[in-house]
C-alpha cells in the first residue's frame, strides 16, 4: 500500500503531487479544500477534495472526493470518488437526491 498525494491545478484537475512540501504548501490555499455545502432541513452537506487518494494505490482511479451528510445524531450518509470535479458536483447531487427520499425520522 502507497499513500499517493494530489493537489488541484489552476483547472482544478487533481494532479499527482510527489513532492511532500509542495503538497503541504497546496494545503494552506484557499483552494484546497473544495467544497460544495449546502444545509436543510436538519441536514448539512459537504463535498470536499481529500488531497490523498483514499483508494490508497490499490483502485484504478484515485479516490480523491468525498461527500457526506451529517444530521444532529451524526453522519447520515457517506460516498467517496475519483474523478474531476464536475464528478464530485455530480456525485454530491446524487447523494442528496437519494437522501432527501429517506423517510422522514432519518433527517429530522
Amino acid at each position: 500500500m502507497r499513500i499517493l498525494l494530489y493537489i488541484l491545478n489552476e483547472q482544478g484537475v487533481p494532479v499527482l503531487e510527489p513532492d511532500m512540501d509542495k503538497w503541504i504548501a497546496f494545503q494552506t490555499t484557499e483552494r484546497y479544500r473544495f467544497q460544495l455545502k449546502e444545509e436543510g432541513d436538519g441536514y448539512f452537506i459537504s463535498t470536499i477534495f481529500l488531497g490523498l487518494d483514499h483508494g490508497f494505490g490499490m483502485s484504478k482511479s484515485p479516490i480523491l472526493w468525498e461527500t457526506m451528510i451529517f444530521i444532529k445524531e451524526g453522519i447520515a450518509m457517506q460516498e467517496r470518488c475519483a474523478g474531476t470535479l464536475e464528478q464530485a458536483e455530480a456525485m454530491h447531487a446524487d447523494v442528496k437526491q437519494r437522501f432527501i427520499k429517506l423517510p422522514a425520522p432519518h433527517i429530522s
